[in-house]
């Protein structure tokens, strides 16, 4: 830690140490004030620098390395150009290096003086811009998080994150996020957003190798989801304990309890020799937020599924990129993994075939929602 803040800087290092606050914080683990005499030290560096060169650098304190120019340009209402010429009078006084600032502790400083109700409007600021911009879920959650942790938006973007970081395999961060998700909403009696936020850390326990953990935030899910009352969460939730199996075998008095679930809030129904999901009698709940929960879930697995399936089989991306590829679903639903599919791969013709009547009228809406027009076929067997 030392390190990280001085940046190896002997007179840093040594003002950090004599100081007895400071000195206290490191040997606890906690990150230190900047001692007196450090602090004078870079203010007058600071102040020899126009005031204007001082407002972009607090700008680019709060939204972190790398500098981000046309960042700081469109939260502080300046032109790019006069961000820039900033950017590289800050190098040439030594307070920024190529990509950011020199030391930890010039970081420090040029945010010192920011109050705490400008400093929380500067990361609602940074969040907005760029949650335009693709794949920075996880920077818009962290910004989010220091302006307002106890902000339902702060929770779901945290959610935002944990799936990003799925998508690109980070699975002990993605459990990171939706862990803290989780925490957010159970402190602040959100019930229903605790119960979709249990359902994502027990996919990304999964995903990170966990099972044991992942089964009991999917069991967790599900209870709080019958607390609810509402038959979208309970889907959900009882959907996502059973998906666990997507990664490893599921115990069968897990899969037994799951069953227990959908068939006690009529999701399924018991047969004799088994049960019935897709077929009917199968599956009749006829309820189309349940249709959709369950579209939704298929959507998002196998958004979910395409990046790590095209590094470890990369013919099968080949093969649903070519001209003319065919996919056939047989048992559709409401289209959610097909959608997913031909959203991916724009050239694929896809088939879907299911026999309910509810589940297939969903299917259509969402194609015609998702803006795919006909290229996925949908066929309703009697």
């Amino acid at each position: 830690m030392t390190l990280r803040l001085t940046g190896g800087n002997p007179l840093f290092a040594c003002e950090l140490f004599d100081d007895k606050a400071a000195r206290a914080a490191l040997v606890e683990g906690r990150e230190p004030p900047t001692g007196h005499g450090v602090r004078g030290v870079l203010r007058r560096h600071l102040e020899q620098l126009a005031p204007e060169i001082r407002t972009s650098l607090q700008c680019a304190a709060i939204a972190g390395d790398p500098i981000d120019v046309a960042l700081i340009a469109a939260v502080t209402a300046r032109p790019t150009t006069e961000v820039a010429a900033h950017v590289e009078a800050a190098r040439q006084s030594g307070v920024l290096g190529a990509h950011g600032f020199a030391h930890a502790l010039f970081r420090a400083a040029a945010c010192a003086d920011i109050p705490s109700e400008t400093r929380a409007t500067m990361h609602v600021a940074i969040a907005e811009r760029l949650s335009a911009r693709p794949n920075t879920a996880r920077q818009v959650a962290i910004h989010l998080h220091k302006a307002d942790p106890t902000a339902p938006a702060t929770a779901r973007a945290l959610c935002a994150a944990a799936k990003e970081a799925m998508a690109v395999l980070a699975h002990e961060e993605a459990v990171g996020f939706a862990a803290h998700a989780t925490e957010l909403d159970e402190q602040h009696e959100r019930v229903a957003a605790q119960a979709d936020a249990l359902g994502l850390l027990a996919e990304a326990r999964a995903h990170a190798g966990d099972l044991a953990g992942s089964v009991t935030a999917a069991q967790r899910a599900i209870v709080l989801a019958r607390e609810v009352g509402d038959p979208r969460v309970l889907a959900r939730a009882a959907l996502a304990l059973g998906l666990r199996r997507v990664m490893a075998a599921l115990d069968p008095e897990a899969t037994t309890r799951i069953l227990d679930v959908l068939v006690a809030n009529d999701l399924v129904t018991r047969e004799a020799g088994g049960f019935g999901l897709t077929a009917a009698p199968g599956w009749r709940h006829v309820a189309a937020e349940v249709i959709r929960a369950q579209a939704g879930l298929s959507f998002e697995m196998m958004s979910r599924m395409l990046a790590p399936l095209s590094v470890m089989w990369p013919e099968l991306g080949a093969l649903l990129e070519r001209d003319g590829s065919r996919y056939l679903d047989v048992g559709v639903g409401a289209a959610g993994g097909a959608i997913a599919l031909c959203k991916h791969f724009p050239r694929l013709r896809c088939v879907g075939i299911d026999p309910h009547r509810a589940a297939h009228l969903e299917a259509r809406a969402a194609v015609t929602a998702a803006g795919l027009g006909m290229t996925p076929i949908l066929a309703r067997v009697p």
